[in-house]
């Protein structure tokens, strides 16, 4: 983990390492924005202040599809926070589609196949499903499944949690 993100994540660090780091990351950006007008300055601190936002929310997906039981050993518990992510960046609240809309970006934006985020996602489903405390995942997803399979399958899966998020 790089500097900044020991800073932003607020690691286990002490007052004084803290007011170091700050001054460090101050000094490391100081001439990038030195060259750049007011304007062009509010625009890149908006770039870097939403993408920042972005990545606390995949970490707190993350966190949370963890307490649920997923594993972080598993890619496809890092696909679908990206997923669920997108999901909720949908400010169009247009139903995306799983396969069309999701999974091509997630593919791309990890260098993977598309089958191949489709067998992580459902890989780590499974996994949960079948080895976590049923009462736990009842209490972080209160949505029915399908009996049959004895899990939700992805689209529901994600489509839910997008929803329970929200709620948030």
């Amino acid at each position: 983990m790089n500097l900044l993100d020991r800073f932003l994540f607020a690691e286990v660090m002490e007052d004084n390492e803290t007011l170091e780091n700050v001054l460090e990351i101050i000094q490391m950006t100081f001439p990038y924005y030195q060259n750049k007008t007011a304007d062009q300055t509010q625009v890149l601190a908006a770039e870097y202040s939403l993408e920042k936002e972005r990545e606390y929310q995949r970490v707190y997906i993350r966190r949370e599809l963890e307490k649920m039981g997923f594993t972080a050993q598993k890619r496809g518990t890092y696909f679908l926070a990206d997923a669920i992510c997108m999901g909720l960046e949908n400010k169009e609240h247009r139903k995306l589609q799983i396969t069309n809309d999701i999974y091509p970006v997630v593919a791309e934006q990890n260098g993977v196949s598309i089958g191949g985020v489709e067998k992580s996602i459902r890989d780590a489903i499974e996994h949960a499903w079948r080895d976590a405390n049923l009462a736990n995942l009842v209490r972080y997803y209160p949505f029915t499944w399908s009996e049959e399979i004895g899990r939700p399958t992805n689209a529901e899966f994600v489509s839910n949690m997008v929803e329970r998020f929200e709620l948030k």
